[in-house]
């Protein structure tokens, strides 16, 4: 069972784990930290306009862009995978 804590997570952010806690898909849900980004605005217009076209959010777009230089530059953190559980026979 997740916690929620709301004084942490953003009302967005709350109902995706709330989402995802209910559809079984908890394993899912990555938590996230917010930050400042000071940009260009042509930049930022462009990654609006990207995001648009493939139907994601700017901030969803963003991610998949920093997620995709940091994987094609070695620099991605590995994902912990849960333990395997230990059959009982």
């Amino acid at each position: 069972m997740i916690l929620f804590d709301s004084a942490r997570l953003g009302s967005e952010e709350w109902r995706a784990q709330l989402f995802c806690e209910r559809n079984g898909l908890s394993g899912f849900f990555m938590a996230r930290e917010s930050f400042l980004l000071r940009t260009d605005p042509k930049i930022l217009d462009a990654l609006r306009q990207w995001a648009d076209d493939e139907l994601r959010s700017s901030n969803a777009q963003l991610d998949f862009v920093l997620r995709d230089a940091l994987s094609k530059a070695g620099r991605l953190p590995k994902e912990k995978k849960p333990p395997k559980k230990k059959s009982q026979n």
